[in-house]
C-alpha cells in the first residue's frame, strides 16, 4: 500500500545516495543528475554522481549489487493501485515499504504516533493563537519566543521486535500472493522514532576472572540499527 510516507521513506533514501547538501550531485563534465541519466550513464559516471559518504550504511553488498540497488532506485515506479502490495515496482522485482515502532501498539496503532500527532495538533494550534496575540500587543519590533516539549511515551526493545514481526509476517502473507516480478525483492523497513540506543554487548561468553588484555571497546550508537541486531536478522 502506498501512500505519501512510502513516497517520502522512498525519496529519503534518494537523497542520501544521490544527493549532498540537499542538491542533486551533478556530473560536471556532462552536466545531468542521476534525474536525467541512463543506467549506462550512471555505471560510467558513478564516481561523479553518487555520495561517497553513502557506502557507511551499505552491508553485505558488492559494488555490482551497489550499483544495481542505485539503478533501482531511480527507475522504481509506484504501485497504479495504492491500496495493493507492493508499494513499488520495477522491471525484474519490487519494493515494498513498513514502519516499525518501539512503543505500544493497538488496535489504533502506536502510542508514540498518536501522542506525537496531538502534540503537533497543539503546537499548531497554540502558535497560530500566540502570533495573533502578539500582533495584537507588539507594536515595535520585539522578539518573541515560545518554546513546546514532547514527552516520549514508553518505548522498550520487546515493543519493536513485536511490532517488526508483527509487520513482516503481514507482508509475507501479502508477498506470497504477489504474482508480479519477484527476482529481486526489496523491503524498505523504516524506524523514524529515535527512542532506543545500541550498545554491542562483548562480554556475553564471559568467564568471571577471565582477564580482559587489550578487548577492543564496545561500539555503541545512538539510534537503533537493524544492521547490528543480530537477533532480529
Amino acid at each position: 500500500m502506498c501512500d505519501d510516507r512510502e513516497l517520502k521513506c522512498l525519496k529519503f533514501v534518494q537523497n542520501n545516495i544521490f544527493c549532498k547538501d540537499k542538491q542533486s550531485i551533478e556530473n560536471s563534465y556532462i552536466y545531468k543528475t542521476y534525474l536525467n541519466i541512463s543506467n549506462n550513464e550512471l555505471k560510467k559516471e558513478r564516481d561523479y554522481l553518487v555520495n561517497p559518504e553513502y557506502n557507511k550504511p551499505y552491508f553485505g553488498l558488492l559494488e555490482r549489487n551497489r550499483e544495481e540497488f542505485e539503478s533501482i532506485l531511480r527507475v522504481a515506479n509506484r504501485n497504479r493501485d495504492t491500496s495493493c502490495f507492493p508499494d513499488f515496482t520495477f522491471e525484474n522485482g519490487f519494493i515494498e515499504h513498513f514502519q516499525v515502532t518501539s512503543s505500544i501498539e493497538n488496535s489504533k496503532g502506536s502510542k508514540h504516533k498518536r501522542k506525537e500527532n496531538q502534540f503537533c495538533r497543539k503546537v499548531d494550534t497554540e502558535t497560530k493563537k500566540q502570533v495573533l496575540e502578539w500582533s495584537e500587543t507588539s507594536r515595535d519590533a520585539v522578539l518573541h519566543s515560545k518554546s513546546w516539549k514532547f514527552q516520549y511515551p514508553e518505548h522498550s526493545y520487546k515493543f519493536l521486535c513485536e511490532s517488526f514481526k508483527r509487520n513482516w509476517e503481514n507482508h509475507m502473507e501479502s508477498y506470497g500472493k504477489y504474482t508480479g516480478p519477484q527476482k529481486i525483492g526489496i523491503f524498505m523497513v523504516e524506524y523514524s522514532e529515535s527512542a532506543l540506543e545500541m550498545c554491542e554487548n562483548v562480554y556475553c561468553d564471559w568467564i568471571n576472572g577471565m582477564a580482559q588484555g587489550d578487548m577492543r571497546k564496545q561500539e555503541k550508537f545512538n539510534e537503533y540499527r537493524l544492521s547490528r541486531d543480530k537477533n532480529l536478522l
